[in-house]
């Protein structure tokens, strides 16, 4: 879109690349490969590719408005190139036919005046557009200002092309003298000739109401997920406590199976083992007592017997790190 709308702007910038072009060509060691590669990139390319553009979709305000640009980046930059040197007065080659060059310098410069008249043209027409569109959205802000409810940005209340400013209102009704006022203060900010077309809205009681409805289901909402915030945080509070009594749990469990299979290893005269945990209170206090049951051969002496349960309980009591160990025999 940039390049759909060319102006003077864009008759200096090619002015400044062709003396750009000069600059490099005149140095000791000539740029001129990079200059001109940037000129192309930058000046050239793109218009072209509008042009494309505006071609391949039927739409020859783009064309006509890129070709132009394209016009004024080949021209003025060539013009730039050439009349520099001349001004300078660089050596220049002679023409054989003085004739044919001064003919040929009298048509470029016929169409450079006619596109840089055209450029100027252009310039003062996107100045003109851009004051009424400045003046225009300062004049509805100030509508705004007053309390008056607009629906729409200001861009698309504005039509410059036709002369016209359409407010879409809503909510309050406004009288004749509102919108003779609002009239004359366009006629002041300098857009006098401009229509302004007000549009109201007949009965907003509906779209109050609906509204209103809005504000209540967004409250009833905003409730049911705090109380559903709140659930959630009692059960999360719950399940570490249970989680914290789990590995409690875990914690007082013992791995009686390997307890068992190296007891059998260690004490090879013994047929069963049992382990117990036995509460005891004496009505003050509750207690607990780790109790093993031992059951082993009848045959072998009671002396060996003690001696077997007194290891087997110290070797508990490190093993799995339990005081009070009470042994039980069977038999």
């Amino acid at each position: 879109m940039a390049r759909t709308k060319p102006d003077v702007r864009d008759v200096l910038i090619a002015v400044s690349g062709g003396l750009a072009l000069v600059i490099a060509i005149s140095r000791p060691r000539p740029q001129f490969n990079t200059v001109a590669g940037g000129a192309i990139a930058t000046a050239l390319m793109p218009p072209l590719c509008t042009t494309g553009y505006g071609l391949a979709n039927g739409r020859f305000d783009y064309f006509g408005g890129a070709m132009f640009l394209f016009a004024i980046n080949a021209i003025f930059i060539a013009l730039a190139a050439l009349g520099a040197p001349k001004f300078l007065h660089f050596p220049m080659v002679k023409y054989i036919n003085q004739v044919k060059r001064k003919r040929i310098s009298q048509v470029a410069s016929l169409i450079a005046l006619v596109i840089f008249s055209f450029s100027i043209f252009f310039f003062y027409g996107l100045f003109i557009k851009n004051r009424y569109i400045t003046q225009a959205t300062l004049f509805i802000h100030n509508i705004e200002k007053e309390g008056v409810n607009l629906i729409g940005e200001p861009k698309d209340l504005i039509d410059f092309d036709q002369k016209e400013i359409k407010l879409y209102v809503f909510g309050k009704e406004y009288s004749n003298s509102d919108k003779n006022r609002w009239q004359n203060e366009l006629d002041e900010m300098g857009l006098k000739g401009t229509k302004l077309t007000v549009l109201e809205s007949q009965n907003d009681s509906g779209v109050r109401d609906d509204i209103d409805e809005l504000k209540d289901l967004y409250m009833n909402s905003h409730k049911m997920m705090n109380i559903k915030d709140e659930t959630i945080k009692e059960k999360d509070i719950r399940i570490r406590e249970l989680e914290k009594d789990l590995r409690r749990y875990y914690n007082q469990e013992i791995q009686f199976e390997q307890i068992s299979r190296e007891i059998k290893i260690n004490y090879e005269n013994l047929k069963k083992v049992g382990f117990a945990r036995e509460y005891i209170t004496n009505f003050e206090k509750i207690d607990t007592l780790a109790v093993v049951t031992l059951e082993g051969d009848s045959k072998i002496r009671k002396s060996k017997i003690k001696l077997e349960e007194e290891k087997v309980k110290k070797w508990l009591e490190i093993r799995l790190k339990i005081k009070n160990i009470e042994i039980r025999r069977v038999n």
